[in-house]
């Protein structure tokens, strides 16, 4: 029960399914409305993260859990040849859970990324990544790329300050930028996800929403090469 204009009903579960009915009172007495039926069914559980993963359908998926090789495998709906490991990387190091499997470790070195080739996924695109910062990577200034594509589309990184920034253009080359919503701590494995639909960008990180921003338009389109690149980790 509640005493106010609205009702909001956060983190829902299955016991929070019923019955409800608003009350309104004023000095002529008080009315009460017809009843509104909330059902709540229970999240889908999955043998695997990647299995949960397909289910979404996406395009493109890399769960980078190779052990050898250069070719990053990728089990998309659009999926070609995968993408190809380049510069300074190791394969097969712990995930953030059994469930993961493996993940790959990158050097930050120029010149190490995953190439993904060249591809476009329309006017929004959704991206999402777990990646563990190694608490002695550095640049100046300290970006650290995650995924990317380098015309400037879009580009899920760590800013300066640790902290995770998504930002996209659209068709007209105006930029939408938004940042989680407290610093990213280093060396723990974190969830990232960056959304730009119907010309508005947000971003999410490890399920917290920070950020968000509207611009208008659909994303941009200058048919150049997408990567996925020098974080110390990432899966």
């Amino acid at each position: 029960a509640a005493a106010s204009t609205t009702y909001s009903i956060l983190d829902v579960r299955t016991n929070d399914a019923g019955t409800y009915t608003v009350i309104l009172t004023n000095a002529s007495g008080s009315v009460t409305s017809a009843p509104a039926i909330l059902n709540v069914t229970p999240a889908p559980t999955y043998a695997s993260y990647m299995e949960a993963v397909l289910t979404d359908n996406p395009i493109h998926y890399y769960p980078l859990d190779e052990t050898d090789g250069t070719v990053a495998n990728d089990g998309g709906s659009l999926a070609t040849v995968g993408g190809t490991y380049t510069g300074g990387f190791t394969l097969g190091r712990a995930s953030a859970a059994g469930r993961l499997g493996t993940c790959v470790r990158f050097d930050g070195q120029p010149g190490t990324f995953v190439d993904l080739g060249l591809f476009h996924p329309g006017d929004a695109v959704t991206v999402e990544a777990w990646a563990n910062l190694d608490p002695t990577a550095s640049h100046s200034p300290s970006f650290h790329d995650l995924v990317g594509r380098m015309d400037g589309s879009y580009v899920i990184d760590y800013a300066p300050g640790d902290i995770v920034q998504f930002a996209a253009f659209n068709d007209s080359k105006v930029m939408a930028d938004v940042f989680g919503a407290t610093p990213s701590a280093r060396g723990v494995w974190h969830h990232l996800v960056g959304v730009f639909s119907g010309g508005t960008a947000t971003v999410y990180v490890d399920g917290v929403k920070g950020t968000e921003q509207t611009v208008g338009g659909v994303l941009q389109n200058l048919g150049c090469r997408q990567l996925r690149q020098d974080i110390h980790i990432i899966r």
